[in-house]
């Protein structure tokens, strides 16, 4: 009986010596998960749309944005987007968008898109003439010339409602 004293201190040992591995194992990977993740990344908030023409065959708008840079300076060299009438896709589009960003700034943005399109389905086509409100939504992302960990893809979305205008 006294034998088996020696193997379960032992068997405790290797038990303890293990978990403190892994302890400090984790520790390091929470730790480096913490640092990698305290940067703070670029924000592209929409303040405001405006359409300057909405018909059967044509959607143009003006797209105001804040860019919230809290890191370094940031270079951009385009914008991608896709453009939304009642949750239905009239079409995507990408455009050079060169700019930059100030360091720990916040930078107004602005782009004019312009869409042309074969037609609005015939629901919409029709809400459209008879000069009802339809909703205007955009999604896209500002993409920047070198992208990196810190300076990735900034997306944005916005919408509106939105009444025809004369062709």
């Amino acid at each position: 009986m006294t034998a088996a004293r020696p193997l379960i201190t032992l068997a405790s040992a290797l038990v303890t010596a293990a978990s403190g591995a892994l302890c400090l194992a984790c520790g390091g990977h929470g730790i480096s998960a913490r640092v990698l993740s305290s940067d703070a990344q670029p924000v592209a908030r929409v303040t405001r749309i405006d359409v300057t023409s909405f018909t059967a065959r044509h959607l143009s708008l003006v797209l105001s944005m804040e860019l919230e840079n809290p890191g370094d300076g940031l270079s951009l060299g385009s914008a991608s987007y896709e453009l939304f009438v009642e949750g239905t896709s009239l079409g995507r589009g990408t455009m050079a968008y060169p700019g930059e960003v100030a360091a720990r700034a916040n930078t107004p943005c602005e782009l004019h898109i312009s869409l042309s399109y074969h037609a609005l389905p015939g629901r919409l086509r029709t809400k459209l003439l008879q000069g009802e409100a339809l909703q205007v939504a955009i999604r896209g992302e500002l993409s920047p010339t070198a992208p990196t960990l810190s300076h990735r893809a900034l997306s944005f979305a916005g919408e509106l409602m939105a009444v025809g205008t004369s062709p």
